[in-house]
């Protein structure tokens, strides 16, 4: 087939001071491309105002396909506190289309013998760093035991037995605990976007050239290695994220 160049992005976070200004140079660049159609692989903004709006309505239109799938923070809901599963089915897809973006989860994008599938993924906490030895249990309510010692409401019993010393020390706190609503069970979310994946991509079999998007990194080798040995005590909260 032709050549089929897609530009890609994520991560733009436009509503956020420290990025805003990288985003705005990003969009004025995607029209000086040769690409012949935009992904950007969530976490354009978060859900609440119309912060998302904004930022999708920087790309511009120049009768090139855009693609859009979400990122964790398309699911945060600081504000009106939209359930995620309600954000996921409804919400979310109908504000990207009504900017002239396609929404890719569920409704893949096909040109010819190209084309375009994407999910969010979640995680399951499998990529936990086995050198930090934390239990389960601080991955699941996303707070180290440091973290877990000043929030009030937990029994993470940061100070317990299973808890090595090591872990004791670093303050960590994952912020889609606080800011995703309705989201209370990471490993059959994950395994949910997985699903939906799966049909995605067989419903697009028969094309030629597939490209796949996810917002988290889908394979542990695709992660930052770090040395072997015991971990630094700087990049402690970095081993907690990587799960």
């Amino acid at each position: 087939g032709q050549p089929f160049r897609l530009a890609g992005t994520a991560d733009v976070h436009h509503d956020g001071a420290k990025s805003r200004a990288a985003a705005e140079e990003l969009a004025r660049t995607w029209p000086t491309t040769d690409a012949d159609a935009l992904l950007i692989a969530g976490d354009a903004a978060t859900s609440d105002e119309r912060h998302l709006e904004e930022a999708l309505a920087l790309f511009a239109d120049d009768g090139r396909p855009r693609l859009f799938l979400p990122g964790n923070h398309e699911y945060w809901s600081r504000i009106d506190k939209t359930d995620v599963h309600q954000l996921l089915r409804r919400e979310l897809p109908r504000r990207v289309r009504d900017c002239g973006w396609h929404w890719l989860p569920g409704d893949p994008w096909r040109d010819g013998d190209v084309a375009v599938v994407g999910a969010s993924g979640w995680y399951d906490y499998g990529f936990a760093d086995e050198g930090l030895d934390l239990p389960i249990r601080f991955y699941r309510d996303k707070l180290s035991p440091a973290a877990a010692a000043y929030v009030s409401g937990n029994d993470l019993r940061p100070g317990a037995d299973d808890v090595p010393e090591h872990a004791r020390s670093f303050f960590a706190r994952w912020n889609d605990a606080r800011f995703i609503q309705g989201l209370t069970d990471d490993t059959l979310f994950c395994r949910e976007r997985a699903e939906s994946l799966r049909k995605d991509l067989q419903a697009v079999s028969e094309a030629e050239r597939v490209a796949v998007g996810v917002h988290v990194c889908p394979t542990s080798d695709l992660l930052p290695r770090r040395p072997s040995g015991a971990i630094p005590p700087d990049r402690l909260k970095y081993a907690f994220a990587r799960a």
